[in-house]
């Protein structure tokens, strides 16, 4: 995941669904894992869905990208890797996507 910031929300506001009363009980029930009720959450991206406009720029699909939603995390769920480098980000993130749009173009020939 790609954490963007906090999302501005606690583990005691109330969950999307009503499987939970708030995200407070899904993660204690769902994960096994006990959070601060006051810490805050993170808004973060799956790191893959991250560039999903590629199969368009490659003309790979005739659909429009899709948004992905945002997650919110816990601290706890959380280890920090800063890349200094936008170079070895680029290599990280976009090149991956690259290759297996290419793949999966070649594969379905």
């Amino acid at each position: 995941y790609i954490v963007y910031g906090p999302a501005g929300k606690t583990f005691q506001n109330s969950f999307p669904s009503k499987e939970y009363s708030s995200y407070l009980e899904y993660y204690a029930t769902k994960y096994c894992v006990d959070v601060d009720p006051l810490g805050e959450m993170f808004s973060a991206r799956r790191m893959f869905d991250f560039p999903q406009s590629f199969s368009c720029l490659l003309n790979l699909s005739d659909s429009a990208p899709k948004e992905h939603a945002t997650v919110e995390i816990a601290r706890e769920l959380c280890t920090g890797a800063e890349i200094d480098d936008p170079f070895i980000m680029l290599h990280l993130v976009l090149l991956p996507q690259i290759l297996y749009h290419i793949d999966r173009h070649l594969t379905a020939m």
